[in-house]
């Protein structure tokens, strides 16, 4: 079985699959972070009093509504016919923004929790404001790459 995250996706049901699993993944780091962010030492001040919803409240929609389309890509008919293959370059267009997005977002939450870790004083790290500011600027592009492909890719069944 060929290494679905690094290797070349040769037909448009890998694409799919790949976009699927890694909008899962994400979506499952970001409710869980959020949901316990509020009770851990490093985070408690950061993301109390509401903050974390509210984080939540502007990433989960994105990932809810990819989730959705894939959803009702599935209820749709089969094709009559079979998909053509899917030019590897595509490859590279699926799966660069989504890996700069995830990079982004580990280099994003490392940087938060240490400088709240190593902070002298509470609020000396990184602020609630700063980190849902570059979140939000990673989302967007995020949002703005792989809308267009998620459109594309789960489509019409019969634009395979």
């Amino acid at each position: 079985m060929k290494h679905r995250l690094f290797g070349t996706l040769e037909t448009w049901d890998d694409a799919r699959i790949w976009l699927i699993t890694w909008c899962a993944v994400t979506t499952g780091f970001f409710v869980l972070f959020f949901i316990v962010a509020p009770y851990l030492p490093y985070t408690r001040y950061v993301f109390g009093g509401g903050r974390a919803s509210q984080a939540l409240s502007i990433l989960t929609p994105i990932f809810f509504g990819y989730l959705g389309l894939t959803t009702a890509y599935l209820l749709q008919p089969q094709p009559k016919l079979p998909a053509p293959a899917m030019n590897p370059v595509f490859s590279i267009i699926i799966k660069a923004p989504v890996v700069i997005f995830s990079m982004g977002l580990a280099v994003l939450v490392i940087t938060f929790w240490l400088s709240n870790w190593l902070a002298r004083a509470v609020g000396d790290g990184m602020a609630p404001d700063d980190f849902t500011f570059y979140l939000s600027l990673l989302l967007t592009l995020l949002s703005g790459t792989t809308g267009v492909l998620f459109s594309a890719i789960f489509g019409k069944k019969g634009a395979d």
